[in-house]
Order: C-alpha cells, then structure tokens, then sequence
C-alpha cells in the first residue's frame, strides 16, 4: 500500500484519527481505524468524474459522529471538513462556483481542436487545473474570473507557441 498521512481531528470536543492512504487506483480514509467508502478513479460514472478526479481532486460526502463530514483530496492533500472547516488548516471550506467550469470545458476544448498529443495535453489539463484552483482563492469573484480568463488564454497562446516550434524543428530536421 501507498504512504499513509495521518493527522488528528476534533468534532465537538471528540478526537478523531484519520489516516488517508492512496494507491494506484483507490484512496482509503480510516477515520479512528474505521474505512470511509471513497470511489477510485477508474470506476467514475460520469456524473461523478469531474467531483472525483485526480486532476480535480476529490470531494466525498460521508458521517462523522452524526454530522455530515466530507472527505477531500485536493493538489496531493488529504483533508476532512465538518461544518465549513478544514480539520487539519482550519480554512474555510470553499466549493467550486459554477462559472468555472465555463473555463475548464474551454481549456479541455485544446485537445479535440489541437489534437490530442502530449503539447495540447500539457497546456489543456494545466490550465484547466489552475482555473479550478483560481476559483477558490480568497480573491473577489470579479479578480477570479478575470484571473482564469488570463490563464485560459495563456493555456490556448501557449499551445499554438509550443506547437507551431515542434512543427518548425520537426520541419527544419526531416526536410
């Protein structure tokens, strides 16, 4: 099995232990040595893929002591919020506002439209990922939303850059 992360969590005056191991193909929460159900990433329906991705994390609802908890795995970080709060950073817990996947189905729009090589996928899926992560910053929506404009864009530039450079090597060295 993969390395454990294990931290201490406390819900209404009682202590928790959460261990969080991952593997190829599942994430495993042990809450005081109890499994959480968590879905792997291969067994999606697609209702669910884009919740509980390994691009953008994952976002489980579950019980906890009679209160409805939810475990998250975002950015290789294993977290448990109850009532709004990260248990181990003690953050506000923020979901994703629904004008951001406008951005993330216009970045993922490179690759049918660019061709699905390693280039477009790079730039496609990144910055796909930094306009999910934008949208929960701190920053006001008017300062997210122009942000992930920006890397839309720079995500759509940057592919036609990298792009038409290969074919000008690639020219340059079979010709």
């Amino acid at each position: 099995m993969g390395k454990a992360t294990r931290w201490l969590g406390e819900v209404d005056g009682e202590t928790y232990i959460f261990v969080h191991h991952r593997t190829w193909f599942k994430h495993i929460l042990t809450v005081d040595g109890t499994p959480v159900e968590t879905k792997s990433h291969f067994s999606q329906t697609p209702k669910d893929y884009f919740r509980a991705s390994s691009i953008f994390g994952i976002d489980e609802p579950f019980m906890l002591g009679g209160k409805k908890a939810r475990f998250v795995f975002s950015r290789n970080k294993p977290d448990v919020v109850v009532d709004a709060i990260y248990l181990r950073s003690g953050k506000p817990y923020v979901t994703h506002p629904g004008w951001v996947w406008w951005f993330v189905i216009l970045c993922l729009l490179i690759l049918p439209l660019l061709g699905f090589g390693l280039i477009p996928a790079l730039f496609a899926f990144g910055g796909a990922e930094r306009c999910v992560h934008m949208s929960k910053s701190s920053l006001s929506t008017t300062s997210r939303v122009v942000r992930c404009i920006f890397i839309t864009l720079a995500a759509w530039l940057l592919t036609f850059i990298a792009l038409i450079q290969f074919f000008q090597i690639t020219h340059i060295l079979f010709s």
